[in-house]
């Protein structure tokens, strides 16, 4: 795998239009290629749905990252997520972070911290108080970096159809 410098000066993130679909479906069966590789089930290659992946971006939920005219990165940024959150979901203070993505040719250089502080600053414009994410229990680099590098606590698990999520939030500033 090549590895590319990133400057971050020239990076863009913004909402992704209906022509971006299939390089996020791209990154995100990419990602979930893996994840698979490192025999964590949290995502199959081929599963993402791009009708429903279109809803979400007429929606407005979902942002790509561009560096030099192509898309690098992607996320969603939803405000409720009964599914994975239930009752927890209640509160109105927190957004949801989703099928966070990236090229794994800028792989450590914190592009993934850059997309998790730009969904942070969405929430805040949003009103939000937090936001929250989950990932698959039994993933222990993702977990450790979602406590350890992105400052989310670990608030419990839950156990939507399919798997077992540890659930994270953090508080932002006001």
């Amino acid at each position: 795998m090549k590895q590319l410098k990133i400057d971050f000066a020239i990076l863009t993130i913004g909402k992704a239009s209906e022509g971006d679909a299939d390089k996020i479906i791209s990154l995100l069966d990419n990602a979930a290629e893996r994840v698979q590789s490192k025999g964590i089930d949290q995502w199959r290659p081929g599963s993402f749905d791009r009708e429903k992946l279109l809803a979400r971006i007429r929606d407005g939920e979902v942002y790509v990252t561009i560096y030099e005219g192509s898309i690098v990165g992607t996320f969603r940024v939803q405000m409720h997520d009964k599914s994975v959150w239930g009752e927890r979901d209640s509160n109105e203070d927190y957004a949801y972070i989703h099928h966070l993505a990236i090229n794994p040719d800028f792989k450590g250089q914190q592009l993934g911290l850059q997309l998790l502080h730009q969904a942070e600053t969405i929430a805040m414009s949003l009103g939000k108080k937090g936001i929250r994410l989950d990932c698959m229990l039994g993933n222990p680099s993702l977990e450790n970096y979602y406590e350890n590098t992105a400052g989310y606590m670990p608030v419990g698990i839950s156990t939507p159809p399919g798997y077992t999520a540890r659930l994270f939030e953090k508080r932002l500033a006001e």
